[in-house]
């Protein structure tokens, strides 16, 4: 799964080569700064960049922010910041005390080393505020490598401005309250099994929880819709699967998803796909998770708004 935020942006905002590290720092000090482990930068006054990718609905938020630049071609060191309903999902940064070596937030569960505190997006004024602080971890193309870490303090206080839409791929979400409890996901990813002929989608909160829908691509493809059905405990192909992260904090570059970092919880229940419309599709579920034979959640307002684009998954 790729990086949904931060390798888009940085790509386009922050990419190039680097043939010198000669570094200048803003001569004209914005309102803002940085620390990295403990050494505070200031931002450039006239390069806070915000985009709204149009990833999901409801929308994405990407922030990049340039805290320094090589003299000879201007590329930028920044960070990148990404919200999804109002949620952070990830943040990533071009350190430049290291030539530009990339550090993101931990996968699947950065706010377990990342905290986004007093988050505010004033709709009527297009103006976003947080302050943050935590751990990056340094990115990786394995997970069987240990990655450095750097410490990250600051805030931002912006008006949304550049915005713009770009070839992204949509976020399946899914959300049911239980009690007190919440899950609410802020990024996903789908794929498929031709030879089974099972569509599977994985959606993701940023606390470390995963749920994953195992599904007969076929039942996309029912002449009238509603259609439901049944599941539980021992079906192997039309499941929802409630998943928890077990494994040590890290970053890689494309989410790697191994099964021992993962504890998966039994589930039985129902699963409606209700309409398909333009641009999603519409599901609602009824779900009861298990530890063993312990109950742990039981609710019957479940929902996933899985928007197509390209990745219909009905043959």
């Amino acid at each position: 799964m790729k990086k949904i935020i931060s390798l888009c942006m940085l790509a386009v905002v922050l990419a190039g080569c680097r043939p010198e590290t000669e570094v200048e720092t803003p001569e004209e000090k914005g309102p803002l700064s940085i620390t990295i482990n403990g050494e505070v930068f200031n931002y450039y006054p006239a390069n806070i960049v915000t985009n709204s990718l149009n990833l999901s609905t409801p929308n994405t938020l990407g922030i990049v922010v340039q805290y320094a630049k090589e003299k000879l071609n201007a590329n930028a060191y920044g960070i990148v910041f990404g919200f999804t309903d109002n949620k952070f999902v990830e943040a990533s940064l071009r350190y430049v005390k290291e030539d530009g070596k990339m550090y993101r937030t931990a996968d699947f569960s950065p706010l377990e080393t990342f905290a986004i505190k007093n988050y505010k997006y004033d709709e009527n004024t297009q103006n976003v505020s947080f302050d943050y602080e935590g751990t990056m971890y340094e990115s990786l193309e394995t997970v069987n490598t240990s990655s450095k870490t750097i410490t990250v303090k600051g805030k931002i206080d912006t008006k949304i401005k550049n915005i713009s839409d770009g070839p992204f791929s949509p976020l399946p979400l899914v959300k049911f309250t239980a009690g007190e409890y919440v899950f609410s996901t802020v990024r996903g990813f789908t794929s498929r099994n031709d030879n089974a002929m099972i569509f599977y989608m994985n959606c993701l909160t940023n606390t470390g929880e995963r749920m994953q829908l195992a599904v007969d691509a076929q039942f996309f493809s029912a002449p009238k819709f509603p259609v439901s059905y049944n599941f539980d405990i021992d079906d192997t192909v039309n499941n929802l699967t409630y998943m928890k992260f077990i494994g040590s904090p890290r970053a890689t570059v494309t989410d790697i998803l191994r099964t021992e970092d993962w504890k998966s919880f039994p589930t039985k229940g129902t699963l409606t796909l209700d309409k398909i419309l333009p641009d999603h599709y519409e599901v609602t579920f009824s779900i009861e998770v298990f530890d063993g034979s312990k109950l742990l959640y039981k609710t019957d307002n479940g929902t996933i708004v899985y928007p197509p684009n390209g990745h219909y998954p009905g043959y």
